[in-house]
């Protein structure tokens, strides 16, 4: 399986400074195969060279007030996220 990239948010773009860790929002398209392709959305970390850090796994959200701020970014994209 690989992740396709559609759109991406960075932290940097909402705080205007980067850190040696940029956590971004993306919208993704998970591709197992050619007839099995899952629309979703993934918070992940670029280094400073950004190169995705995927070895870290799940990203720690621990700035709540950046993370409605990222949210708020995509749904005026138009990204459809699902609300539950």
């Amino acid at each position: 399986m690989h992740v396709k990239i559609i759109d991406e948010i960075r932290a940097s773009q909402i705080h205007g400074t980067r850190k040696a860790r940029d956590l971004c929002f993306q919208k993704v398209v998970y591709v197992e195969s050619e007839t099995k392709k899952y629309p979703g959305n993934r918070f992940i970390y670029r280094d400073e060279n950004d190169k995705l850090l995927v070895q870290r796994g799940q990203a720690n959200l621990d700035d709540l007030t950046l993370v409605k701020a990222m949210l708020s970014v995509a749904e005026a994209r138009g990204w459809h996220l699902t609300k539950s």
